[in-house]
């Protein structure tokens, strides 16, 4: 298991064996930080192109959903969910910026990356603080993503009320 930087492009890429397993991406104009594309271990794309790689007869609606993610729909009635779908930051649209990764750690059959996170309001307020751990496991059998998210509340109230 490896990693490679690749800051300039705004991603980190994850290597089985010198393949690409999955990246780590914070692009522009997404609003949130994915992981894009997946593959599983027979090489097979298990994720969507759309829209950032479209394929010949794959559907092209909801726009922010992407690659795999972790976010909410209301909190503290900001959308944090469905943010972008039209291609662009929606008014009410919360984001979450990546801020730094914290660690690598690359090994036999497994790597770890550690990353920082601010939830903003369309202001740029930040609500939440969030630190996530993302597990990568590869044995002859399978790969595994294993992610352990912990959101720290940096405002008096954060509410998430009924959503997405």
């Amino acid at each position: 298991m490896s990693f490679v930087s690749r800051e300039s492009e705004n991603k980190i890429d994850v290597l089985i064996d010198g393949k690409l397993f999955t990246s780590y991406c914070w692009y522009d104009g997404i609003y949130k930080p994915i992981l894009y594309p997946v593959y599983s271990k027979t090489g097979a794309e298990i994720t969507r192109g759309y829209p950032l790689n479209p394929k010949v007869g794959e559907r092209t609606d909801h726009m922010h959903q992407i690659g795999i993610w972790f976010n909410y729909g209301n909190v503290n009635g900001f959308d944090f969910w469905n943010n972008g779908n039209r291609g662009q930051k929606n008014r009410n649209g919360g984001e979450i910026k990546h801020i730094k990764v914290e660690k690598l750690s690359e090994g036999r059959g497994e790597g770890l990356l550690i990353t920082r996170e601010s939830w903003v309001d369309p202001t740029e307020k930040e609500l939440l603080s969030e630190r996530t751990e993302y597990h990568f496991i590869a044995n002859e059998l399978v790969h595994i993503i294993d992610r352990i998210t912990t959101l720290t509340a940096t405002i008096d109230t954060v509410r998430f009320k009924d959503s997405k």
